[in-house]
């Protein structure tokens, strides 16, 4: 009797201690990371190492473009370095969405994932409503200083050339010679000015070429800012909060592009990072914060 009333007494306080409750992942905020065939071929390893990122409250969507599996199928005949970094980049993929296909993709952890075929604009019509091209004209403005300086290089050379015939009114050899310099000097600025014309000539065809809309966007491009428009209508935000969105690519054309797109009403354009930006803004032991701030002063 006393071993049922012991044996009574452990079940009664086992069933009176509290249940442990199993630790619930908590979902992060997940940030949507565009790559071209770019970030392949300059920074597989940073890519492998993307698709593993853990660190702070959030998690990492890897997406690549169906348009960069086709591209990396074409580099990866050959013997040159490209080529190699296709085949790695290729059988990288593979292994990696095998294992995306055998478990579940949760908001928990980062992974990587081909964009889905219905995961871009109906109708490349469409992209024309976030079309909001270049506020200013670096290019322009370059020429400008440049022409602004050769203006007061010519400006000072005129200034010496008449304190020069300012002190040698006496000496008739120096006048002579002051002669020839002002022949020389003549023909010179003569040379000086058909410059100035041909910089302000060129400023002109700058200005013409810079004068891009919506309809020059090349073919080539049209894919992947479909894919990332799309995802942009998706992520837009209220209240002015940073929009998860990124693409990273080492092709400077194509950067000048996406970022003639955004969103019109605020002015924002897509956020775009070069490999080597993106790693050190991933590795920052303060992502979060330090992704606001580079979304917000672009």
């Amino acid at each position: 009797m006393e071993q049922v009333s012991s044996l009574e007494k452990n079940v009664n306080h086992l069933s009176s201690r509290p249940i442990a409750k199993k630790e619930v992942d908590v979902p992060r905020e997940v940030y949507t990371c565009v790559v071209d065939v770019t970030a392949f071929l300059d920074g597989l390893p940073k890519v492998k190492k993307w698709a593993n990122h853990s660190a702070g409250q959030s998690s990492l969507e890897i997406i690549v473009p169906l348009e960069v599996i086709d591209l990396l199928d074409d580099y990866k005949k050959g013997n040159s370095h490209m080529n190699i970094q296709a085949r790695e980049s290729n059988r990288y993929l593979d292994q990696k969405l095998l294992e995306t296909k055998l478990k579940e993709i949760t908001a928990t952890a980062s992974y990587l994932r081909t964009q889905r075929v219905g995961e871009k604009l109906s109708d490349w019509s469409q992209a024309e409503a976030y079309w909001i091209g270049e506020k200013e004209s670096k290019p322009s403005e370059i020429n400008a200083l440049l022409l602004s300086d050769h203006e007061e290089s010519t400006d000072d050379e005129d200034t010496e050339s008449v304190a020069s015939d300012n002190s040698s009114d006496n000496n008739a050899l120096i006048a002579a010679s002051r002669r020839t310099r002002d022949e020389e000097s003549d023909s010179e600025s003569s040379d000086e000015e058909e410059e100035v014309y041909d910089y302000e000539d060129l400023e002109e065809n700058n200005s013409d070429d810079e004068a891009y809309t919506f309809d020059d966007v090349p073919i080539k491009y049209r894919q992947i800012i479909s894919c990332l428009l799309h995802y942009h209508s998706e992520l837009q935000q209220e209240n002015d909060k940073p929009e998860k969105l990124v693409l990273v690519t080492n092709d400077e054309d194509l950067t000048y592009w996406v970022e003639s797109f955004g969103d019109p009403k605020t002015g924002k354009k897509l956020l775009v990072k070069t490999v080597n930006e993106w790693d050190r803004l991933v590795t920052d032991i303060d992502f979060e914060r330090s992704y606001e701030y580079t979304w917000r002063h672009r």
